[in-house]
């Protein structure tokens, strides 16, 4: 008498081995996202705390330089060195002046539009919001942003008018 497996019993192993990686995979992708949403959070924390010691230097939240037109509002941390358009980003010029310790604070998943970090500055620059877009962003969280923040459209979704930011920061609230 031969010993071995038959080709039933192989097929029944493989399939047992298909469907825990399939869970395990599962399981570590939304790890991966809850990872990446806790680094957005810490981003713009960190963004808003130097921001604080910009404002106790300057009596401003308007990083002068950097930002859409260099007045200091739009995307946070894009710079293509056109006056016209972002001279410099607010991170760089926040860098320079020794209030980050990385000028290169971005979206984990990349600088493209529609994950990139923006900042917003409302009643003559004495009012901030920083926004990002969280992969499991809550209910709470996206109410937070859209009417508790100085510039609540950037929540809309793409094609909306906005830029489906879900998560806000922002000193009014602080």
């Amino acid at each position: 008498m031969k010993k071995g497996f038959t080709l039933i019993e192989l097929l029944v192993v493989i399939s047992i081995i298909g469907l825990l990686a399939a869970a395990g995979l599962a399981t570590f992708t939304s790890a991966q996202k809850r990872a990446r949403d806790a680094r957005r959070k810490s981003d713009l924390h960190n963004v808003s705390l130097a921001l604080e010691q910009y404002y106790a230097a300057n009596q401003t939240y308007k990083v002068t330089g950097g930002g859409w037109r260099g007045g200091g509002n739009g995307w946070l941390s894009i710079s293509n060195g056109n006056p016209l358009s972002y001279p410099k980003s607010v991170t760089q010029v926040l860098y320079e002046d020794g209030y980050l310790t990385n000028a290169n604070i971005e979206d984990p998943k990349g600088p493209g539009s529609s994950r990139a970090y923006m900042i917003y500055l409302c009643d003559s620059n004495q009012v901030y919001s920083l926004y990002a877009t969280l992969e499991n962003g809550t209910a709470e969280e996206l109410d937070f942003a859209k009417n508790h923040t100085c510039a609540g459209s950037v929540t809309l979704p793409p094609g909306g008018g906005g830029y489906g930011k879900n998560y806000a920061v922002s000193n009014q609230y602080l």
